[in-house]
């Protein structure tokens, strides 16, 4: 569990453990299109929408951004990814 006592604390936290969908696109190196399929699809899930914008957990675009590399490297070994 997290242990939060200043709003510097949570700026820090939030800064560093939540994502937007732009800035999720950036980590896993995607599109707008794809990032709309992996949603439909159930493969990645925002942990909170606030207006038009969906907010991630940073874990869990990691655990998605293995995934995709490992995809990449097997069915395009030439894509600029880790």
């Amino acid at each position: 569990m997290y242990n939060i006592n200043s709003r510097e604390e949570l700026q820090s936290f939030l800064k560093d453990e939540i994502l937007t969908s732009e800035e999720a696109r950036k980590v896993l190196i995607i599109s707008k299109q794809r990032m709309s399929q992996l949603l439909a699809e159930s493969r990645i899930i925002p942990i909170s929408k606030v207006g038009q914008v969906n907010l991630y957990w940073r874990k869990d675009v990691d655990l998605l951004k293995q995934e995709l590399v490992r995809s990449r490297k097997k069915y395009r070994p030439q894509h600029p990814s880790e």
